[in-house]
């Protein structure tokens, strides 16, 4: 027996066959919606297919919930949602390409750029609003230091020649000796490479000053407990001016290759070869400067 449709079951029902319903619709199996013009809002649709739909939301946007996911591709590869927590784009399956002229990564309320990327253009990247690196057609310019953690292989460690690190002492203390035996300067530092292929490069200055007769001073340097470069000076301070106090300034340098990654220390001694007199290091005012570079190889 066929059912009948009652004229509630319609709000309204007018003469060129379009169709406002009260109550919910059911398909038969096999059985189609014709074209339809749907407002309001959208109800729950079970078991069907949507085609044709060419646009999602209006002017109102489209809210989803929690860990609900925006899925594309036909393996569900491509992902995006919100936990709760985080924002996820999850892609699975290829490439992720993000393909722009120019991209810029904002803060969230938009006031500090991240990071910049422009067709045919720089790279710039930021740290709190501020450019620390950015590419141009000469290469790479930085602002501020570079800290260097582990070894640097490559043309950074075996072509390029520039200063990787500077330790620098300044030694006011005053030293004294009156003994052929070598003393400490008071002039060490301890410095790491960062390639065993690196060199250190050792500069030294050293305040001398003689009181009493005719003095010899030589100073030498130390990788640890390795003599370096020799005696580097061999300098009789002489009583020129017939008075008992002789100032001399002895510096040199020493390009050594410690072929390391662990730290050393290097250190200067100096000696009182003749022993007519004093040698002091640093008298008064004096003072002594003592500089390590690390020169990549």
């Amino acid at each position: 027996m066929a059912s009948k449709i009652k004229a509630d079951q319609f709000e309204t029902l007018d003469g060129s066959g379009n169709i406002t319903l009260n109550n919910s619709v059911t398909m038969a199996s096999g059985k189609t919606l014709p074209a339809a013009s749907l407002t309001g809002a959208l109800p729950a649709i079970s078991g069907a297919s949507l085609t044709g739909v060419t646009s999602v939301g209006g002017a109102t946007g489209v809210d989803f919930n929690d860990d609900v996911k925006i899925r594309s591709g036909t393996g569900n590869d491509l992902e995006i949602y919100h936990n709760g927590t985080n924002s996820i784009i999850k892609n699975s399956t290829g490439i992720t390409k993000i393909q722009a002229d120019d991209i810029r990564i904002q803060s969230a309320d938009d006031s500090e750029s991240l990071a910049k990327f422009v067709k045919d253009g720089a790279v710039s990247l930021y740290y709190n609003d501020s450019l620390k690196l950015n590419t141009g057609n000469s290469g790479v310019s930085i602002t501020g230091n570079i800290d260097v953690t582990g070894a640097i292989t490559g043309n950074a460690a075996s072509g390029i020649g520039k200063v990787l690190q500077v330790k620098n002492q300044v030694q006011a203390t005053e030293v004294t000796s009156n003994s052929a035996t070598y003393t400490d300067t008071g002039c060490s530092l301890s410095i790491t490479p960062t390639a065993t292929t690196s060199k250190i490069l050792v500069i030294s200055s050293n305040d001398c000053t003689k009181y009493g007769a005719d003095t010899a001073v030589a100073i030498r340097c130390y990788r640890d407990s390795t003599e370096i470069g020799g005696t580097i000076i061999g300098r009789r301070i002489c009583d020129s001016d017939n008075s008992d106090k002789e100032q001399a300034i002895f510096s040199f340098t020493v390009l050594d290759s410690p072929n390391t990654t662990s730290a050393v220390t290097y250190k200067t001694q100096y000696n009182n070869t003749y022993a007519g007199g004093t040698v002091r290091i640093n008298a008064g005012s004096g003072s002594s400067t003592f500089c390590l570079m690390e020169i990549g190889a």
